[in-house]
C-alpha cells in the first residue's frame, strides 16, 4: 500500500506541474518479484511449470534494443580536436554535464577542461549538485554567471556551449525543463552577440537525431582585445 500510495501522489501532482515518467514504475518490481515468488512457492508443482515458463520467457532474445539514446558521441568526436587545456565547457542542462565530462575527458581525452553550468562553475565534473537546484537556476543571470567565465578565459582560450535538443516543447514544459530551455536561449543569444568572442565550430557537425538525449553546441574563442 506504501509503494502504491507513493505512486498514487507522485502521478496526481504531476497533473498539476508535470513531472511523471513511465519508469517510475520501476519501483515496483521489487515487491512484485517478491510477490510473485512467495505465490510459486505455495502453489506446488503447479508454481515449478510456472516457473519453468517465465524462465524460458525470459530466455527469449529481445526484439528490441535502444539504439543511439544520446548522440554526445557524435559531439565529442567534432569537439574535442577544437578544445585546449583550461577550456570551459557549460552544460545548459545541468545534470548532463558529467555525461559532457565522461565524453569529452574519459572517452575523449581532451585535456584538463573547466567545467560549467548557468549556475556556474562545477567543482565535481561527475556529480550533478540538485541543492536548491531549480532557485539557483531561477536566480542566474548572464551578467552574473556568464560574465565570470567568459572573463577568466585568457587570449585564445575558448569556451564550448551544450545545449539540449529541445525542438519537442511538450518535452520541455516541466518547471525545470522549462527553465532549462529559456536559460539555454538567454546564454546562446549572450555569447553570440558578445564582442570579445568569436564562433570557431559549431558541434556535432552533423546530427543524428537521438532517441532520447540530444545535444548540440558551438565552440567560442576569445579574441585579442
Amino acid at each position: 500500500m506504501i509503494v502504491l500510495g507513493t505512486l498514487a501522489v507522485a502521478w496526481i501532482v504531476s497533473q498539476v506541474s508535470p513531472a511523471w515518467t513511465t519508469r517510475y514504475l520501476g519501483v515496483l518490481l521489487g515487491p512484485m518479484l517478491l510477490l510473485g515468488a512467495l505465490g510459486l512457492a505455495r502453489a506446488g508443482t503447479l508454481g515449478l511449470v510456472s516457473l519453468a515458463i517465465i524462465v524460458g520467457i525470459w530466455a527469449i532474445p529481445k526484439s528490441y534494443g535502444l539504439e543511439n539514446k544520446s548522440n554526445a558521441s557524435d559531439l565529442r568526436t567534432d569537439a574535442v580536436p577544437e578544445l585546449h587545456k583550461g577550456d570551459v565547457v557549460i552544460s545548459m542542462q545541468p545534470e548532463q554535464g558529467p555525461l559532457l565530462a565522461y565524453h569529452l575527458e574519459r572517452l575523449g581525452g581532451a585535456p584538463d577542461l573547466r567545467f560549467a553550468n548557468p549556475m556556474g562553475p562545477v567543482k565535481n565534473d561527475m556529480i550533478m549538485d540538485w541543492t536548491d537546484g531549480y532557485d539557483k537556476l531561477k536566480a542566474a543571470t548572464p551578467s552574473k554567471n556568464l560574465d565570470p567565465l567568459i572573463a577568466s578565459l585568457p587570449t585564445g582560450g575558448r569556451i564550448l556551449i551544450v545545449y539540449p535538443v529541445t525542438s519537442r516543447a511538450d518535452d520541455w514544459d516541466a518547471p525545470w525543463t522549462e527553465l532549462v530551455r529559456r536559460r539555454g536561449a538567454q546564454w546562446g543569444a549572450a555569447l553570440a552577440h558578445d564582442p570579445r568572442l568569436e564562433p570557431v565550430k559549431a558541434v556535432p557537425i552533423r546530427y543524428r537525431r537521438a532517441t532520447r538525449i540530444g545535444v548540440r553546441g558551438v565552440i567560442y574563442e576569445k579574441k585579442n582585445q
